[in-house]
């Protein structure tokens, strides 16, 4: 999901299909499951989990600079 929405908005430097509060519930998601993996000590689950965080947080910065 993430890969797409990057590459539609570097590519066509047009993004208001992409929801901010989509981004935002999914950036709030991922950090509750990254929490809970850090407390149990999941180590695989907190990989994805970082991985995935961090491509949300990119998506949400480049939504807000090129909105």
């Amino acid at each position: 999901m993430f890969y797409v929405q990057i590459y539609k908005i570097c590519a066509y430097t047009y993004s208001n299909s992409v929801s901010i509060l989509a981004c935002t519930i999914s950036i709030s998601i991922l950090c509750s499951w990254l929490i809970y993996n850090i407390l149990i000590i999941n180590t695989y689950i907190i990989i994805a989990n970082v991985v995935g965080f961090i491509r949300a947080l990119f998506i949400l910065f480049l939504t807000i600079i090129i909105y």
